[in-house]
């Protein structure tokens, strides 16, 4: 999801949602649907790596999934890739049905989980078994397998002021930015999708999700948009010749929005 989830259950971000009269936490609530198994249990693991503050955020989240029906969260708080090889916290990931990332600074998530037996073990369940893996903020732009790391929202059309890191690879044909109306990161996610013109680019509204089953069936969730881009093959850009520190310019890019329980399918690559 992109960022800020407003929950019922937060009175002072309830109030600053994008339509104040939306059901409130429906993104998370589906979240924790999805991670159901078949004998009705539900056991989420919270990765809390990206985090300032992480306990903050672990109480945080605790409380709003309990609130929802799950008391089985188990959170993880790795800060260095020796404890994301760690067996005994590998032994954890066995009884999850689910993930969820926390928000943060992503460039965190590339240090420390990235290629660690943790991140394996992740990927395993995740492409063999009901599992579902999620993130809000920062914990949803590393799960692609390029993200945004860093890049200035009023200088996203300037050659070289966007910079991408490997992210976690949970879904390899697109790239995603969040807080994306409320900081103004078009200019930003344009630039991500013309260095990599094979990727959908996702530009998530806060307290917004987008459900992404098989792979390419997305589906809008949440109270705000989804803005996608694609690159056409009539798309003309000039990215490849210009200069670092020069501004870029674009012309028939394909841009969609989307809103609440509309239907994307996503390039399938």
């Amino acid at each position: 999801m992109g960022g800020h989830v407003y929950s019922k259950l937060d009175k002072k971000t309830h109030k600053q949602r994008n339509n104040p009269n939306f059901p409130g936490d429906e993104v998370l609530r589906r979240f924790l649907n999805e991670s159901i198994t078949s004998s009705g249990d539900c056991h989420i693991g919270l990765l809390l790596t990206a985090a300032g503050k992480p306990e903050k955020s672990e109480k945080y989240y605790q409380e709003i999934f309990k609130e929802l029906g799950c008391r089985n969260v188990s959170p993880f708080n790795l800060d260095t890739k020796k404890e994301a090889n760690d067996s005994t916290i590998l032994k954890k990931i066995e009884k999850l049905s689910g993930i969820f990332i926390s928000g943060g600074d992503q460039s965190r998530i590339n240090d420390t989980i990235l290629n660690t037996d943790f991140h394996r073990v992740l990927l395993e369940k995740y492409e063999n078994e009901k599992f579902i893996v999620a993130g809000t903020s920062a914990g949803a732009m590393c799960l692609s397998k390029d993200m945004i790391s860093s890049g200035e929202e009023e200088e996203g059309m300037v050659k070289g002021t966007v910079k991408l890191l490997d992210g976690l690879g949970f879904i390899r044909n697109l790239v995603i930015d969040t807080h994306f109306h409320e900081r103004g990161r078009w200019g930003r996610l344009l630039q991500a999708v013309l260095l990599n013109s094979d990727y959908t680019g996702i530009g998530l509204a806060t307290d917004t999700g987008l459900l992404i089953e098989n792979g390419k069936d997305a589906t809008v969730l949440g109270s705000g948009e989804v803005v996608f881009f694609e690159v056409q093959n009539n798309t003309n850009s000039d990215i490849k010749e210009k200069r670092n520190g020069e501004p870029i310019s674009v012309r028939n890019l394909l841009v969609h929005s989307y809103s609440h329980t509309q239907k994307y399918e996503l390039r399938d690559l």
